[in-house]
């Protein structure tokens, strides 16, 4: 990962460069499409695995599913994904398009300002 660290009077502030914060977002979005109380830290477990025989995903879901295991398969490593969702919480939150619970369990789309833009990106992009 090549987060930034610039130091500032509060201390260090952590910068994601745009291509990382469009992979963390497009995970978390996909996420948001297959389960609605997913658990971020989870992206891995569903890039890994063969999910075509799970009865709980809609065939919608499994189109998604199979197009972010192309563009998110970096992200199947599961300290890499800690290590780059650890640097989205830790980054200024005005950039976000998502919301993670304090306690990391769960994470939702906002719903004002610029990210409802990024949130039609990330849905074209699943969408083929």
């Amino acid at each position: 990962m090549h987060a930034t660290i610039p130091e500032s009077p509060r201390g260090p502030i952590i910068t994601l460069s745009v291509r990382q914060l469009l992979d963390v977002e497009l995970g978390l979005y996909l996420l948001t499409l297959l389960s609605d109380d997913a658990d971020p830290s989870t992206l891995p477990d569903f890039l890994q695995s063969d999910y075509e025989g799970a009865p709980s995903l809609t065939p919608r879901q499994y189109r998604f599913l199979s197009r972010a295991k192309l563009l998110l398969a970096h992200l199947s490593n599961r300290e890499h994904w800690q290590m780059m969702l650890t640097a989205y919480r830790e980054s200024r939150p005005h950039r976000h398009a998502f919301d993670i619970a304090a306690d990391g369990r769960t994470c939702t789309a906002k719903a004002v300002g610029f990210s409802r833009n990024r949130l039609s990106i990330l849905r074209k992009m699943l969408v083929g």
